[in-house]
């Protein structure tokens, strides 16, 4: 995604658009994920997403 497409993330969570990058990355590393599919997938699977999260 373009760095402008984080931009209404960042807004809502009154962050900069480079603070939400660098969280994302991490988490992704973390997780062992390469692609934001497979994280989500993870995480979803750890319970850290979902209807019950």
């Amino acid at each position: 995604m373009r760095k402008a497409g984080w931009s209404p993330h960042a807004k809502v969570l009154t962050l900069s658009v480079s603070t939400v990058r660098f969280h994302l990355r991490n988490a992704a590393e973390k997780l062992g994920a390469t692609t934001r599919a497979r994280m989500i997938q993870i995480a979803t699977g750890h319970g850290f997403l979902g209807p019950d999260a």
